[in-house]
């Protein structure tokens, strides 16, 4: 069973950005030293969102919209509860939204993940999708016609999943998928996360068709670990 949790610590900017310097490697290490603990995860600790790329954010707060996220597989959900009370009692977090979801490589994958913090930016977007879409219609626009433009226009990624949430819990919102891009560097995403201002213009006309809405993307830098 795959998950994705969101953290977030309410508070002011300060107290949220203490939170995210929580120690990570630790953490990671609590979680997998429990004895049904998941193979492998990953943590992404939030950063604020670069204005210069323009996506679509209204106002002037660019902070992440979460704090922390947690992905991982996990053998049952009493498991994932376990560490994500670990999660939070590290770094006082209020909020926690978990959702289990199906994942699918678009881009990249084939090289070994090096362990610990990866170089490079991570972007994760929740999706809202059309209420009055047919799943079979949705899957075809995202994951073939979307997926295909996708990888030609967001030229500096590196890796591309879509994560299909199958059931939300701990009072998520009706996130229905998330898209994830990682960015082997700050340049590779500033001069490729977009191949042109025409491909901008295609990627907004291509996501009407199936998203009903943009929550705010998270920015941030990704962990990665395994069990011993």
């Amino acid at each position: 069973m795959s998950f994705i949790v969101l953290f977030r610590r309410d508070g002011s900017s300060e107290e949220r950005l203490a939170a995210r310097g929580l120690d990570v490697g630790a953490l990671a290490g609590a979680i997998l030293a429990d004895d049904d603990a998941p193979g492998s995860l990953s943590i992404l600790v939030g950063q604020n969102e670069p204005r210069e790329l323009g996506l679509y954010r209204d106002g002037d707060d660019f902070s992440p919209p979460y704090d922390i996220v947690l992905r991982s597989d996990f053998r049952d959900e009493p498991s994932l509860l376990r560490s994500v009370r670990r999660v939070q009692a590290a770094g006082g977090f209020d909020l926690a939204h978990a959702f289990e979801v199906e994942e699918t490589r678009v881009k990249g994958g084939s090289r070994p993940i090096p362990h610990g913090c990866q170089a490079g930016i991570h972007m994760m977007h929740p999706l809202f999708f059309h209420e009055d879409l047919p799943r079979t219609a949705l899957l075809r626009s995202w994951r073939e016609i979307h997926a295909d433009l996708a990888v030609r226009i967001h030229v500096g990624a590196e890796t591309y999943s879509q994560f299909l949430v199958l059931k939300r819990m701990m009072n998520g919102p009706d996130f229905g998928g998330f898209s994830s891009l990682h960015f082997p560097s700050r340049d590779a995403m500033m001069n490729g996360y977009f191949e042109s201002d025409r491909g901008r213009a295609e990627i907004r006309h291509d996501i009407r068709h199936f998203i009903r809405g943009l929550p705010p993307r998270l920015f941030a830098t990704l962990h990665t670990y395994e069990r011993p």
